[in-house]
């Protein structure tokens, strides 16, 4: 049994739903995206980019970095006391680092479950110097977008290019169409589109190259959420509670889809969830997905996915 368990794949592909299925287990401690940087830790914050990707170079601030994420007490109390911007939040903070750190210095649990999506492009680095069983998850490039759509999100897409070896190694395929790309107000769509022509390159790169992950599809957990997560319990080594079976079942029964600005919802009904982003796209910004994403989508998902 691995120590960890590292969850990765691209924003709004479940790795908050899958995070939040294992920590039922009560097996492992929860850290939430690490790699979107916190500045209240006892070391500096290497972030620098959305989606980073570990070299060489930079190895030694990531790794001090995590190193402290995932020890008993990461927290530094003068930076958070800054941070804070009123009497009352620098009170109400130290109240919880206090308990925090109380309860951590009799009782800390050192597995971890890390959840996520930012660390996709660092996975093979996080495997290579943590012991993690990792879970890779992909959606659907329609509804990847509808609910990029839906919440209204936008990203610099230069910023990937910023980041120079992990083109070069992973992505000269899309480069040309990452440089020319314009970022506007009214084309969210191609953004979002494009976006995911870059991570699920990245997961098709990994499918290759790696035996050591566990890769499913957001649309397989949704369809079959009882029987997928048994199959990822037997995955990292435990073994699913009664209790957790049925919290699971629970979960994932009722229909409660996040509407609006709502991120996260954990309970849902997962099923009518597979193809809600008919629903918020138009038949031409389908068909404007299926035809940019068919060179990589079709490694994954076949006409009966369309």
């Amino acid at each position: 049994m691995k120590k960890h368990v590292l969850i990765v794949g691209s924003n709004r592909s479940g790795t908050t739903w899958v995070g939040e299925m294992i920590r039922l287990s009560g097996k492992y401690n929860y850290i939430y995206e690490p790699f979107r940087g916190r500045d209240n830790l006892k070391v500096e914050n290497p972030i620098r980019h959305h989606f980073e990707y570990v070299t060489k170079e930079n190895h030694p601030l990531f790794k001090n970095y995590l190193d402290v994420c995932l020890s008993k007490q990461p927290l530094s109390l003068t930076k958070q006391l800054k941070i804070g911007s009123s009497f009352f939040e620098k009170n109400v903070f130290l109240l919880k680092w206090l308990f925090v750190s109380v309860k951590r210095e009799f009782y800390f649990n050192d597995r971890f479950i890390i959840k996520d999506p930012l660390a996709l492009f660092s996975v093979n680095w996080i495997n290579e110097n943590y012991d993690t069983a990792t879970i890779v998850i992909s959606r659907h490039p329609a509804a990847y977008v509808a609910s990029i759509k839906r919440l209204g999100w936008r990203h610099n897409i230069g910023n990937i290019l910023k980041q120079e070896e992990f083109v070069k190694k992973y992505l000269l395929h899309l480069r040309d169409e990452l440089k020319s790309f314009n970022q506007t107000p009214d084309n969210l769509l191609q953004e979002a589109t494009l976006r995911w022509k870059v991570y699920q390159s990245f997961i098709n790169t990994l499918k290759r190259e790696s035996n050591n992950y566990y890769f499913i599809r957001h649309e397989d957990l949704s369809s079959n959420v009882y029987n997928e997560y048994s199959k990822i319990y037997n995955y990292l080594g435990i073994n699913m509670k009664q209790s957790v079976e049925e919290k699971i079942k629970e979960l994932n029964s009722r229909d409660s889809e996040p509407l609006g600005q709502q991120v996260h919802v954990l309970k849902r009904d997962s099923f009518s969830n597979i193809k809600r982003w008919k629903e918020i796209l138009t038949k031409s910004e389908i068909e404007y997905i299926r035809n940019q994403t068919i060179n990589i989508s079709k490694y994954e998902y076949n006409e009966n996915d369309w």
